[in-house]
């Protein structure tokens, strides 16, 4: 959402973002309203990768492996949000559990990060 001249992120923003990961340099669903101005996807991508690499203690610099286990020293929270650009959802196996608070959990902390809050 635009303020200003301030761009404020949400959850929702946030969890396209994950879903739309590996090919937001073409293209990104926001709901029905499709992005494809490259440098509107740059900045989301962007602003994405530095709000992950915030919250957690693992070094993001994006997508290096397509391996979950390759992410195992990052935070869980971090973890979280890697595992729903892999789209890998049944965590279970990797030890979690309350997925659905946790990954609400790490999306609001990104957007604390984003919007100075």
């Amino acid at each position: 959402m635009w303020k200003n001249d301030q761009y404020f992120y949400s959850v929702g923003v946030l969890k396209a973002i994950a879903e739309w990961y590996d090919t937001i340099y073409e293209v990104m669903m926001l709901g029905d309203y499709q992005i494809t101005n490259p440098f509107s996807l740059i900045d989301f991508k962007v602003d994405f990768d530095m709000a992950l690499n915030e919250i957690g203690r693992g070094n993001w610099k994006g997508l290096e492996s397509m391996s979950f286990r390759h992410y195992k020293h990052f935070s869980k929270m971090q973890r979280v949000i890697i595992a729903e650009i892999l789209g890998i959802y049944d965590l279970e196996p990797y030890g979690f559990y309350e997925v659905r608070k946790l990954r609400h959990k790490a999306f609001k902390a990104m957007v604390d990060v984003l919007n100075g809050t």
